[in-house]
């Protein structure tokens, strides 16, 4: 399933499902994603515009067992699980984007970075 995303401007909310890493451009641990990393996972044009308006996020760490080496592998600082970012984004033309995404932010080959996406209703003050 997908959300279709007509001209204009448009808010999301994003729910982790899994706990988020992410890193800004430094390597050090954010508790939001990027512009690049929403691009990438919202699958969206280069010519869209995209903002992080609101988090809501709770800091844990991320960490998992490396087993072919038997050893721990190491801890990240993440987001927990249904931390919601409310994303707002501006497209020329109609676009559709995932309502499940699985690649927001990194160490999602090991479980991290499950998101839903659903609209968000325009207030009169927004």
């Amino acid at each position: 399933p997908s959300l279709a995303i007509s001209p204009g401007k448009s808010r999301l909310r994003v729910e982790m499902l899994t706990p988020g890493v992410f890193v800004d451009e430094f390597g050090c641990a954010v508790n939001r994603p990027t512009t690049h990393d929403l691009r990438w996972s919202f699958q969206l044009p280069e010519t869209a515009g995209i903002t992080v308006e609101r988090a809501f996020t709770r800091w844990t760490t991320s960490s998992g067992w490396h087993t072919m080496a038997n050893r721990p592998k190491p801890e990240d600082i993440a987001v927990v699980a249904h931390s919601c970012f409310y994303v707002r984004v501006e497209v020329d033309e109609p676009i559709t984007v995932p309502t499940i995404v699985h690649d927001l932010g990194i160490r999602t080959g090991e479980g991290c970075g499950w998101a839903s996406l659903s609209t968000l209703l325009e207030s009169a003050d927004a």
